[in-house]
């Protein structure tokens, strides 16, 4: 019953990539940002971004990443995620006007399947939502005003209507597709590897990922235009203080040999006159 319900919860606050970039849009003149998220078996790597517009006139927002948090999780136990964890998402979410979340969706590179970590991150995502419809339900039941209860709803949620989340795979692997039948290639493709690790490629494919590589490859479908103009800024930024820093090393290097090969011009009076007293 409760697995049911949170599917139901799930599919309420699940969206398109593409509506969370145009929420973004809608939001950035005021300070809107997109969490991203990549859940592990221990940690949930989390990245405040905002817009990748460096056009945005604003101080606060004029960066696209903010800041990158690691918060802990349970290993055992029915319960992975602490209700300190579970606050600090709520703060983070509420202090930087997150409006979306990208969530890492790790498939398999090889199969390009859901294996364990897409289940263990479904997982993560269901208990919150678990959490949150619990709360609403110990909140109707017990007679409260319902002014009281949006405040609290809104205040405690992590994920909701306004701020609903994208499940996005940052690999992009190219696999081939079953038939009619369900027959596909994948299952009889043979691999030249000499050693197969499945307790890292298949059973945690997530820990390879970072969320603010997540991000650059967000912003990177949704923004290309954006994207590129920023790769070149940053690369000619780059090569600028390159080449000025080569220059600059340069001419200390032709001051430091003129300095010690250049003989000053009392030593050249001085040096006839040596070859005269020698003659003599």
């Amino acid at each position: 019953m409760a697995s049911a319900t949170c599917s139901k919860e799930l599919m309420k606050v699940l969206t398109t990539p593409s509506k969370i970039a145009s929420a973004l849009d809608w939001k950035k003149q005021i300070g809107g940002s997109i969490a991203t998220i990549d859940f592990h078996a221990t940690r949930i790597g989390l990245t405040i971004s905002h817009h990748p517009d460096n056009s945005i006139t604003n101080d606060e927002v004029s960066s696209s990443s903010s800041g990158y948090y690691s918060i802990p999780m349970f290993t055992k136990g029915k319960q992975k995620i602490p209700d300190s964890s579970r606050q600090q998402l709520s703060e983070l979410v509420q202090d930087n006007k997150v409006c979306g979340f990208v969530i890492s969706w790790p498939l398999q590179k090889d199969t390009g399947l859901m294996g364990a970590s897409c289940g263990r991150t479904l997982f993560a995502i269901e208990e919150l939502l678990q959490h949150q419809s619990s709360q609403s339900q110990v909140q109707s039941q017990s007679h409260q005003s319902e002014e009281k209860q949006n405040s609290t709803n809104s205040n405690s949620s992590v994920f909701t209507v306004n701020r609903p989340i994208c499940l996005w795979d940052s690999i992009h692997e190219e696999q081939p597709k079953a038939d009619i039948f369900g027959r596909s290639s994948v299952y009889s493709r043979t691999s030249t590897k000499k050693e197969h690790c499945a307790s890292k490629e298949q059973y945690h494919q997530d820990e390879s990922i970072v969320a603010t590589k997540v991000w650059e490859d967000f912003v990177k479908t949704n923004w290309p235009d954006i994207y590129a103009t920023n790769e070149y800024q940053q690369q000619h930024s780059m090569a600028t203080k390159s080449s000025s820093s080569s220059s600059s090393l340069f001419n200390n290097n032709i001051e430091s040999s003129s300095s010690t090969s250049t003989p000053s011009q009392e030593e050249e009076e001085q040096q006839p006159r040596k070859t005269l007293a020698m003659v003599a």
